[in-house]
């Protein structure tokens, strides 16, 4: 009710769960952002999608089980704003931070 608390959520390990993840940055002007990324969040295999300084300044998050989904996903994006200006780097390692806060 005081607004404290913003979510209460579990983490699901998707790799455990046959999952792959890549992060997408895109080259856009900012004309395109707001629109590109309504588009981009209507995928349910979005989980992040953000806004940075820089050239590629669109950056989402895009977890899969199928490639084709994700090929799907890329071919759309390269379309929209062109191959060149699409980013796709996968997951190779992923590093966790232990955050433990006392309440």
């Amino acid at each position: 009710d005081k607004g404290i608390i913003r979510n209460f959520a579990i983490g699901l390990n998707h790799t455990k769960l046959g999952f792959r993840s890549t992060l997408v940055g895109l080259r856009v002007s900012s004309e395109k952002i707001e629109s590109l990324a309504k588009d981009i969040i209507c995928y349910p295999e979005v989980t992040h999608c953000f806004l940075r300084q820089g050239d590629y300044c669109l950056w989402s998050v895009f977890i899969y089980s199928k490639k084709e989904r994700l090929q799907q996903f890329l071919n759309k994006l390269e379309k929209k704003v062109g191959r060149e200006n699409v980013l796709n780097l996968p997951t190779k390692k992923k590093f966790k931070l232990s955050t433990k806060l006392k309440i």
